[in-house]
């Protein structure tokens, strides 16, 4: 008899088992036709027409919470907030477990009203608690604590440095896991930057470069920071790729206002003592730029 009822019990949980797979295979296989549709105004970023067609699918699969998600990321993109919120809280109301949803939702909410701040750190606590230290919600939590950080005054110093320093452990966890994250690179430097941190804002804008080159913002944030180490001939000859970078991206107000700077710094390097100008004690090798 209780044979019998251990086999039952484990045909009824395969059963369910193989039901919870079929149905996620279903979700998907619908999520990417509607996607496939929506494909054409994504790539153009024409988010009022994906709009129309995620509303369109949902129309045909109103369970799918990969679209409810698509379509909040999308209404998201059209800074229709409010939107957003509906239906990634309709997605997680549908599927519980959905990951992008649930991070999605955090810095959304944060983002758009920072004083609800402690909103978005309780749903934080559940996708720890749901995912562990995985990679995506370690990222998301130093996204959240760096803003933080960011929409504090700069006079609320203790708060500040709490946010940053949160944000700097979260993002270092997820390096650890994964090293070569240009993003996450990025931001580290850029928190060090805004920390005051200047040589390891250097160090970790570097990293960056090492995988993107080309990065604007990367290489003109360490152009800044290599002059307030006053090293003025790095800074300048940084500054000088990322005014050719602009002008072949077609940025050329963004050029010409660099262009002064660069003059004002070129007069700088002509002053100073040529043995100070190589910070060869803390930057990389691969980061040091020479005169052509």
């Amino acid at each position: 008899m209780l044979k019998n009822s251990l086999v039952v019990l484990l045909l009824l949980a395969l059963i369910g088992l193989i039901a919870w797979r079929f149905s996620d295979l279903l979700e998907a296989g619908q999520y990417q036709y509607i996607q496939q549709q929506a494909k054409p105004a994504v790539q153009q970023k024409k988010w009022a027409a994906a709009v129309q067609v995620y509303e369109n699918g949902l129309k045909q699969y109103p369970q799918n919470a990969s679209i409810m998600t698509a379509l909040a990321k999308t209404y998201s993109r059209l800074d229709n907030k409010n939107k957003a919120e509906v239906y990634y809280r309709r997605a997680l109301k549908q599927k519980p477990n959905s990951k992008l949803a649930l991070l999605n939702l955090i810095l959304l909410i944060h983002y758009d009203n920072p004083s609800r701040f402690s909103e978005s750190v309780g749903l934080l606590k559940k996708a720890f608690e749901e995912y562990d230290d995985d990679i995506d919600v370690l990222n998301t939590a130093g996204h959240l604590y760096l803003n933080r950080g960011k929409a504090l005054p700069q006079n609320n110093t203790e708060k500040r440095f709490f946010a940053f320093t949160r944000a700097e452990k979260y993002y270092e966890q997820s390096l650890k896991k994964n090293p070569t994250q240009f993003v996450i690179l990025f931001q580290l430097a850029s928190l060090h930057q805004q920390m005051g941190h200047t040589r390891l804002g250097v160090k970790f804008y570097c990293k960056a470069l090492a995988l993107n080159e080309d990065h604007l913002a990367a290489r003109y944030n360490l152009s800044l920071l290599m002059q307030r180490l006053q090293y003025y001939q790095q800074a300048y000859l940084h500054l000088n790729r990322v005014i050719k970078l602009a002008h072949q991206s077609n940025h050329v107000a963004q050029a010409q206002k660099m262009t002064l700077q660069a003059q004002a710094l070129k007069r700088k390097v002509s002053r100073q003592p040529k043995k100070a100008t190589q910070p060869t004690d803390f930057m990389p090798q691969s980061c040091l730029m020479k005169q052509i």
